[in-house]
């Protein structure tokens, strides 16, 4: 009987040690039609058991939750049912050896304790020869306070000053992006130039206070309001102008539409097509471009212009809501959780605001020089419409002083690329061309004034 025990205790202190060997964070890259996807899962062990998360962040996806994490001896098994994702593998020393599954996809994917090294060569490094300040400032009318990074030039001379204003979702203050900072690259470029930069964190991210989930489009665009009165404070600081962003632009044009204290702008992929019109296009081009054929991207393309013919057509919120009750049911989607899911993608105040907006009365409005920037392999905002229509807009009412510029082989983030998709951006080195870099220089230092 003593040896019974002894056994006993020998197989539980050994099936203890392979579980604790599969604690921890794993590292992989899935390959997939051509793609490189990186991945992680995160094991945590617990009283009940094991608990997983997983991330994708080439996709911006963090913390995606694994529904079902299950240890057998050496064998691990993940599913998470809501993306019809399944992971089966088996540890050896430390790799896993295994295969990913989703849908009817099924592909051998190895995950190890080490994460992937991501060249991004055009990442700043210290010692910086500029100053840097951590800065912070409110917006009264929102109650919140917006942090971020100021950076300086070394010179006892007046300087000119931009304002970075990120893309659509909440972002930090580097526009972080799988593996990318782009505007981090872009202020220390501008800054050892001669140009301050102010880069903030979005309302509800990292430093920042306030809720991003609530924020409409005027939301964003009180914040930059807020970022300019702060950096109007500086006295070296003469000159002010906007750059932004895909959204970012947007909320750029709103702002100097109204505010005499803006001297220029710098558009990068901005909108100026009607929002729901750019949001159709763009998902059609993205569906396209991974393979997808006109008869199975139309009936998708047709549901979200009901959805948003239905935000447009209709402010009150009760009516609103009974009229995509109706829709649904139409639609015979009669799932509580899909529904639900459809109502968080459709009806957050964000992309309410967006939906209903036309940037071209914006532009129109604008009478400081523009510079429109935009990639011809942008997926995600046409570089041809939208540019056109952004000169368009503003030499009908505003200054007509537009320059604009479409580059070949550019993608939405302004990278050299291949086919444009977003999958592709974390896989490319580069995180800003440096002939956009220059480009943006340059106009800043030719319209610049000086007495």
């Amino acid at each position: 009987m003593k040896y019974y025990f002894t056994l006993i205790l020998l197989i539980a202190s050994t099936t203890a040690m392979i579980a604790q060997e599969f604690e921890g964070s794993w590292y992989g890259v899935l390959q997939a039609g051509g793609q490189r996807l990186n991945l992680s899962f995160h094991i945590n062990k617990t009283a009940q058991g094991f608990t997983t998360t997983m991330d994708s962040p080439d996709q911006n996806a963090k913390g995606i939750p694994v529904k079902v994490t299950r240890v057998e001896g050496y064998k691990l098994h993940l599913e998470a049912p809501q993306l019809a994702l399944r992971y089966n593998a088996e540890i050896r020393k430390d790799t896993l050896f295994g295969t990913f599954a989703q849908g009817g996809f099924s592909t051998p994917l190895n995950l190890t304790r080490t994460k992937p090294a991501q060249l991004r060569p055009q990442e700043p490094r210290d010692p910086f020869p500029y100053t840097v300040e951590e800065v912070s400032f409110e917006n009264q009318q929102a109650g919140i306070r917006l942090a971020g990074s100021l950076t300086l030039p070394n010179s006892t001379d007046d300087f000119p000053a931009v304002i970075l204003l990120s893309g659509s979702g909440p972002q930090d203050r580097n526009e972080s992006l799988m593996g990318h900072k782009p505007f981090l690259v872009l202020a220390d470029f501008l800054t050892r130039n001669g140009i301050a930069v102010l880069r903030y964190d979005d309302r509800g991210v990292g430093e920042s206070t306030g809720d991003f989930s609530q924020a409409s489009l005027n939301d964003l665009v009180s914040d930059a309001a807020s970022a300019l009165s702060f950096l109007k404070n500086y006295d070296q600081v003469k000159e002010i102008g906007l750059i932004g962003h895909s959204e970012g632009g947007l909320v750029a044009a709103m702002l100097a539409s109204g505010n005499s204290n803006v001297d220029f702008i710098v558009s990068l992929a901005g909108p100026g097509v009607p929002l729901d019109e750019l949001l159709i296009a763009q998902n059609k081009e993205l569906s396209l471009a991974l393979g997808f054929t006109e008869e199975q991207v139309q009936p998708r393309l047709e549901f979200n212009q009901k959805m948003f013919d239905l935000i447009k057509s209709i402010s009150d919120e009760e009516a609103l809501n009974q009229a995509v009750n109706d829709f649904f049911n139409e639609q015979e989607i009669n799932s509580a959780q899909k529904r639900n899911e459809l109502k968080q993608q459709f009806l957050s105040p964000g992309i309410r605001s967006l939906i209903k907006t036309n940037p071209a009365l914006y532009w129109s409005k604008i009478e400081v020089p523009i510079l429109a920037l935009n990639g011809a392999l942008d997926l995600q905002v046409n570089a041809k419409d939208n540019l056109q229509a952004i000169k368009n807009a503003n030499s009908r009412g505003g200054s007509a002083n537009v320059v604009v510029k479409n580059y070949p082989h550019l993608n939405h983030l302004f990278q050299e690329a291949k086919t444009g998709l977003p999958a592709e951006y974390g896989q490319i080195e580069q995180t800003i061309a440096p002939i956009v870099l220059q480009d943006i220089l340059d106009f800043i230092q030719y319209n610049i004034k000086r007495e």
